[in-house]
């Protein structure tokens, strides 16, 4: 599972945890139990991002340049 979930993220490169998880056919939850494993990991960076239509605490994540293809 978290093997997929790098894959994924490795493609999209920069993501939300919801967009994951809709390409992964989980839920946001699931991934976002997987994606702190990847950052703990040093794989992928996780960042707070602010959007004014939806509001609330929100964070998006990217693929460590060293990770990158």
């Amino acid at each position: 599972m978290l093997t997929e979930t790098y894959q994924a993220a490795r493609e999209l490169q920069q993501f939300r945890a919801t967009e994951l998880a809709a390409r992964l056919g989980t839920t946001p939850q699931n991934i976002n139990n997987r994606l702190k494993k990847l950052v703990a990991a040093g794989a992928v960076l996780k960042q707070r991002v602010t959007d004014l239509e939806r509001g609330g605490k929100e964070f998006g994540y990217a693929l460590l340049p060293a990770f990158r293809s």
